[in-house]
């Protein structure tokens, strides 16, 4: 059974760290549900991670950065993507973004050239993703096909028994996973509908796509 570990230990950022560093998989909260977190560099955490869920390799995993420098070092961002990345970071806003030719990310975090990321509201995740100086991986807790995580209660035992640790903050305040956007041909293209609609990118951003 994993070790359950309060957000407000002062300790938790380090031993969260240290945990990856590892090649280990944890889990604890973002801004929206709770999430599994591995390093995206290491895969055998990636794939280790992939098995705990029973997920399929059809979709490439979400990421985390610390800030849009970070993703900066992974990604090529266009002036459009630059923007709503301005209008919605940190947030629950997940942009697809053409990857850099010498970024070094888990070939299961990468699809079609193309990786998934945001920088989320959650503090503790991109303190993390900082103290790291990579990125981390960001899907939900929980066996493919079943309800995601939003408390530590509700982290299924097949999860409790394979990660190392779980940090708690308490019951997640937004129950949606992300919303999920690609921009093609200077479009928006909704992938998933979460917490943010595309009409509310037009709208905070003053892009005329």
């Amino acid at each position: 059974m994993a070790q359950v570990i309060d957000l407000k230990n002062p300790n938790a950022i380090p031993i969260a760290v240290d945990k990856l560093k590892s090649g280990m998989v944890i889990v604890g909260p973002t801004d929206t549900i709770y999430g599994m977190f591995a390093d995206a560099s290491n895969e055998d955490a990636v794939a280790q991670l992939i098995t705990m869920k029973k997920r399929q390799p059809d979709h490439a995993l979400p990421l985390i950065a610390s800030d849009l420098e970070q993703v900066e070092r992974y990604c090529e961002i266009s002036e459009i993507e630059r923007k709503i990345a301005a209008a919605f970071w940190p947030g629950p806003l997940t942009l697809v973004l053409h990857r850099r030719a010498a970024a070094k990310i888990s070939r299961a975090c990468v699809e079609n050239n193309t990786i998934a990321v945001r920088v989320p509201a959650s503090e503790f995740n991109r303190e993390i993703a900082r103290a790291l100086g990579r990125l981390i991986t960001a899907t939900s807790t929980n066996i493919s096909g079943e309800p995601p995580a939003d408390s530590v209660a509700s982290v299924s035992s097949a999860i409790q028994n394979a990660v190392s640790c779980i940090f708690d903050a308490g019951p997640s305040v937004e129950s949606k996973p992300t919303t999920i956007i690609r921009i093609v041909d200077n479009q928006i293209r909704v992938l998933r509908q979460g917490p943010v609609s595309q009409e509310e990118i037009l709208v905070k951003t003053g892009l005329n796509l």
